[in-house]
């Protein structure tokens, strides 16, 4: 970003939203100045930007008129549950709801791992939206919440061991139960 009167930032348009740049202009590559205030004044009187402040004063998204990137990457921030109403879903906006609500993955129409694993941290429950289930991904899941477990597709000793760690209980789900299994999960839940 380069200061000036005001702070207007010149980062390059891939460089935006990936935790490096999160202004919502960007000063063109050849663009004046005094073109780029213009851009932002007339920015500012758009139907786009009252929008914007529309949500963050709690304006929910499904009664927005416009829907940008940023309008509901604003709004997921506000409300995960919104993630539901976003028509054009970017990794992103996913990832800033699951973050927030990992059983907001329900509404993610694009799963990718990334953002399953992140899901699962935030809630383990949410391993049951998980379409591409992954030993990671189980793992992380039960780690969070022991019962997890019933929605595990391929148990594993280690994934079996780890939710019965986390939770006895989880034992009823374990498909495969050893001793070893049994005397961890009456240790953690007498």
């Amino acid at each position: 970003c380069r200061k000036m009167a005001k702070v207007f930032c010149v980062s390059s348009e891939d460089q935006r939203g990936k935790g490096r740049c999160n202004h919502i202009f960007h000063q063109k590559s050849g663009q004046s100045i005094k073109d780029f205030i213009g851009e932002i004044e007339n920015f500012k009187n758009s139907d786009e930007i009252k929008t914007l402040e529309e949500i963050k004063q709690g304006l929910p998204l499904s009664d927005a008129e416009i829907q940008t990137p940023e309008i509901c990457l604003e709004a997921v921030k506000d409300d995960p549950w919104a993630l539901e109403y976003v028509q054009d879903q970017t990794p992103e906006i996913c990832l800033e709801a699951v973050k927030r609500k990992g059983l907001a993955l329900q509404f993610v129409r694009i799963q990718t791992p990334e953002i399953c694993l992140e899901a699962v941290k935030q809630d383990g429950l949410a391993l049951y939206d998980v379409q591409n289930q992954t030993p990671e991904i189980c793992l992380e899941a039960v780690k969070r919440h022991g019962l997890a477990l019933r929605f595990v597709q391929n148990q594993t000793p280690e994934i079996c061991f780890e939710a019965v760690k986390q939770n006895g209980l989880a034992l009823q789900y374990v498909q495969n139960q050893t001793p070893e299994l049994c005397h961890e999960a009456v240790k953690q839940n007498p």
